[in-house]
């Protein structure tokens, strides 16, 4: 059952509960950002274009960001060097996320 939160003037859906967050008890008339925290599979696109939209400065050996627009620039898709992933709708309504075990051992997020 999807969870609803109030935060920064904004109406959120997740579909897994957020830490940090209280539900909401009110009803809102629109959602403006719906977050998708059960489909990791949905975050990472089927062919990454060559180019890269924006890279981070490395740190060590590791760069920490790798962001690319796909789907004509309707998206972004970021990954982080520790695996953590997210694609968001180019108007910031839709978010899908997933993070691997070993990023994030006791997260409730972890895909």
């Amino acid at each position: 059952m999807p969870s609803l939160y109030r935060a920064f003037g904004l109406t959120l859906q997740a579909s897994r509960p957020i830490p940090g967050l209280s539900d909401s008890s009110e009803k809102a008339a629109a959602i403006d950002v719906y977050i998708d925290l059960e489909s990791g599979w949905k975050c990472r696109p089927r062919n990454l274009p060559e180019k890269i939209w924006y890279q981070s400065p490395k740190d060590s050996d590791n760069t920490l960001l790798t962001v690319w627009r796909i789907n004509q620039g309707a998206e972004f898709y970021f990954r982080y060097s520790d695996g953590i992933e997210f694609r968001v709708h180019r108007s910031g309504g839709r978010i899908s996320a997933a993070w691997p075990a070993a990023a994030a051992p006791h997260s409730p997020f972890v895909l």
